[in-house]
Formats: C-alpha cells, structure tokens, sequence
C-alpha cells in the first residue's frame, strides 16, 4: 500500500467565517472574518482524503513540528495498516524538507511503524491529488452557508457523495490532533543530514536503520547516508507536547466587537467570536501604539515605492524617446543623461537652462 500526501501543510491556505452564500454582497467583504485553515492528507489506493481543519491559533506556528505531528496523527488513525509508505511533499524547507521530517521517517521505521517509507519532493509546487479533493470541496463550498468550524466540517463531508472526503477537527472531541516537539527529540537520536536540500528523493528501511538512500533526482546516482547517533531507541516515548499559540487579544476583541454582529445564531456567536477574557483596557492601549507604529511603516515603504516606482517609469520613457526618434541620436542621449542625473538628486541649476 502506498500513500501519497501532497503539501501536509497548507500554509495560507484558510476558509472565512462566518460564510453567507445568500448575501449578494457578502457584508464582510472588507472585514477580517474568522479563519479555519485545513490541510490535506489523501490516500491514494482508497482514493479518501483527511481534511484537518481548525480554528486559528490552533496548532503551533508554521514549523516542521506541525508536519510531523499531523503525520503521526494521520498514520496512528487512519492508517491501513501498510508496511511501505511513500509520500509526495513540495520542496518547501521550513515544513517539508528538514531534518526533523526525514527523522520521523527514520524513527517510524526503527520502532515498527513501517518497514519502508519513501519522501518524493517536487521541484514545484504542481497540482496532483490533494488539490483534486480540495477542488471538489471548494465547489460545494460555494453553495452552503457555514459559521462554525464543525459546519465548516460538514461542507466537506457534503461534498463527496461515496465519503471520499473525510474531516477532522483538530481540537475536536474525537481523536484530537495532540502536537510534540518532534525536532528536539529528534536531535538526540539522529545527526542532522548534511545539503538537505540538494536531495529529493529519500528512502529508509527496517532492514537498514539508521541508513537514509538519498538522490538528488529520480534518476541520479543513489547515495547511502548513517544518520544514527544511537541503537537504543524506545518505542513508546513519544516527544514533549507543546501546544497552539492561540489568538491574541487584539484579534479576539476584533472579532467580537466587528465580526460578531454578522453571526446568525447565537451559537455560532459564542463559538466564533466570544468574549474575551482579556481586559479591553489594555488592549485598547496596545492597539493604538500599534496602529501608531504601523502606519509610520506604511508611510515610509509607500514613499519608497513611490520613489522606485518614478526611477524606474522616468528609466522606461527615455529609452523609448531615445527608440521612437532615431534621428535625433545626440539630443535623446544629452536628455537620458540628464533624466538620470536629476533621478539621483542632481539638479543642476534648472532655472538657466529654462
């Protein structure tokens, strides 16, 4: 059985709520609606798809950590029970490829999990399975209502009519996504592999632990790398647990003071969009410091853009005027030289020559 998984971990990658198809002009089309992020992980030989979906703030940032933890949740229940796995990831380094991915693949293979898994990353982010489902459920996305993260959940049962698309709430009452520090308890049992990211092709074995075979393409010469510091590894020590960052007060107060008044039913109020257990008062005052310093940013990187922006327009007319009139060689050339000169500050005594 082989399994194939494409992008664990969609960054950026989120659903709005609360979702009103029946609105023509959805009211909250210049708010900051709550987000349910979701990722992917299909199986191809039953052709059913796991839909993680969860609230923000819910899993811990955008690390390799985060990957690995939905694996293992994903391998641990709903798994079929393969002996040899192979997954497609993109070639993204912060999630996919790294150290702390390639570990857990060791690790599976050195405590039974396993018995070969192979990692296949691509050099682009191409379209292949997952966006398929993915496909399927956006289309019925766009006909269904949704407030809450479990309506967000039933839209992508809705719509796979043989049960093909399967969603998991991550912090929900049935088998809750629990997160480890899996790149700490890593480190102490393999040696970081040296120019990970020219490779992407690895290949582990129970026959041969420790023993990563690594290709910088399919068809590339294969290479044979130890990354085992130690033959004593225990099979039911599971890593630190760490936990989500959660949302912070000024996104919680904005949700509740703005984003609430457009939930329906109270429910998805309270659900959506609390109250808060933070005081207003304070962060009223941090909000305020905030916008104060953002805007001072703002200003300057428009200002910058705005300048780059003239150099590189004032650029573009001079050699179309030197292109367009041919015959007057020496004047267009005295006027692109000037036209730089004065992008750059020299000016020159203008008034003379006017």
């Amino acid at each position: 059985m082989f399994l194939r998984c494409n992008r664990p971990l969609q960054l950026g990658q989120q659903v709005h709520i609360p979702h009103m198809i029946s609105d023509m002009l959805d009211p909250c089309i210049s708010k900051l609606p709550g987000d349910v992020r979701y990722i992917g992980v299909c199986c191809e030989g039953s052709e059913k798809q796991v839909f993680y979906l969860g609230d923000e703030g819910v899993a811990p940032g955008k690390v390799a950590n985060t990957v690995v933890s939905f694996l293992h949740h994903y391998l641990e229940n709903y798994g079929l029970g393969e002996a040899h796995a192979q997954f497609h990831f993109d070639n993204c380094q912060g999630q996919n490829k790294n150290n702390a991915v390639l570990g857990n693949a060791v690790w599976r293979t050195l405590t039974g999990g396993h018995k070969t898994i192979q990692y296949s990353l691509m050099l682009a982010d191409t379209k292949i399975v997952c966006d398929w489902h993915f496909g399927f459920w956006k289309n019925r996305w766009r006909h269904m209502d949704a407030e809450t993260v479990e309506e967000v959940a039933f839209t992508v049962a809705m719509s796979s009519r043989n049960g093909h698309s399967i969603p998991h709430i991550v912090d929900g009452n049935s088998k809750p996504v629990s997160f480890f520090h899996w790149s700490t308890f890593f480190k102490g049992i393999f040696k970081p592999l040296k120019n990970i990211l020219i490779y992407h092709s690895f290949e582990v074995s129970s026959n041969e632990p420790g023993i990563v075979r690594v290709r910088k393409f399919v068809d590339a010469p294969e290479e044979k790398i130890n990354i085992l510091k130690t033959c004593q590894v225990d099979i039911g020590v599971l890593p630190e647990q760490i936990f989500g960052e959660g949302i912070c007060a000024e996104r919680q107060w904005y949700l509740h003071d703005v984003i609430r008044d457009f939930c329906r039913s109270d429910n998805a109020k309270n659900t959506t969009c609390p109250l808060p257990l933070v005081a207003k008062e304070g962060y009223s005052k941090a909000k305020k410091l905030k916008l104060r310093t953002l805007s001072l940013c703002v200003s300057a990187k428009s200002c910058s853009l705005f300048l780059a922006t003239n150099r590189l327009a004032c650029i573009c007319a001079s050699f179309m005027f030197s292109f367009t009139f041919k015959k007057n060689l020496s004047l267009c050339y005295n006027d692109k030289i000037f036209m730089i000169l004065g992008m750059h500050g020299f000016h020159g005594n203008q008034k003379k020559h006017t």
